[in-house]
């Protein structure tokens, strides 16, 4: 999926492809960042992000406007990430 984020000082938009990791029951979208990346810095100071994905079976492309946060299980998920060392 695309992820779109803003620099708040700046207000330019930067867009990314991001690997969706779930898509929970409640509507929500589960994605990893690095938290040093640039990406989740802006995601800190701004975090009304949209997200853009294909879905080919409809041929559409849907696009969602959220608020961005930290999922309390982050720790735990980072840790099972590939190459993750420690």
């Amino acid at each position: 999926m695309l992820l779109t984020t803003v620099d708040a000082a700046t207000l330019r938009p930067a867009t990314r492809a991001v690997l969706l990791k779930d898509v929970g029951g409640d509507g929500s979208f589960t994605f990893f960042t690095n938290y040093g990346s640039r990406k989740a810095r802006e995601i800190e100071s701004c975090p009304r992000v949209a997200l853009t994905f294909l879905w080919l079976k409809l041929e559409r492309q849907v696009c969602v406007r959220v608020r961005a946060c930290v999922l309390a299980c982050a720790c735990a998920c980072v840790a099972t990430r590939a190459g993750c060392s420690g």
